[in-house]
């Protein structure tokens, strides 16, 4: 439990603490809150949907963070990246209602437009993706071949050599 003067806060992550990126954010979540006159209780849940991610493992999530968090009143909750988000938009209002979400590393709020944002803030993060590919392809003119993970990136690098 928080003590009286404490900020209760909750960070979900979207993947595990093996990403670079994740390890990165939440490091800096904790400097900026330590270096701060807030005294905080600062808890950290990893989603690990890069494993996994379905309708039947969010809803076993919420069961989780519904019997595990029952009795903490959270004052913020931290979200990074989409599928954390995503997660709190689809539950919140059970498990969390009425608390403040702040996200980051989320890529677009497109798929979101029809959502209710009251209480939501933050930082949606600017592609620059043919921007990139333009520095590769002049940098290096006899590129043959880029790979990538995602399917809307591939998408728009086949796009792009196309031109």
């Amino acid at each position: 439990m928080a003590k009286e003067d404490e900020v209760n806060v909750l960070i979900i992550n979207s993947y595990n603490d093996q990403y670079e990126w994740t390890v990165n954010t939440v490091k800096g979540i904790n400097d900026a809150l330590k270096s701060s006159d807030i005294h905080s209780n600062i808890r950290i849940e990893y989603l690990d949907t890069k494993s996994i991610i379905n309708n039947k493992y969010f809803h076993k999530l919420y069961e989780l963070f519904q019997y595990k968090y029952k009795d903490v009143d959270f004052d913020v909750i931290i979200s990074t990246d989409d599928n954390a988000l995503r997660f709190l938009l689809k539950y919140r209002d059970t498990l969390f209602p009425d608390v403040p979400i702040f996200f980051c590393g989320v890529n677009s709020l497109v798929p979101y437009e029809n959502e209710n944002f009251e209480k939501i803030y933050g930082i949606v993060e600017r592609n620059s993706l043919l921007d990139t590919v333009d520095v590769a392809i002049r940098q290096n003119s006899d590129i043959k071949m880029f790979t990538s993970s995602s399917i809307p990136v591939f998408r728009v690098l086949l796009q792009k050599l196309e031109c």
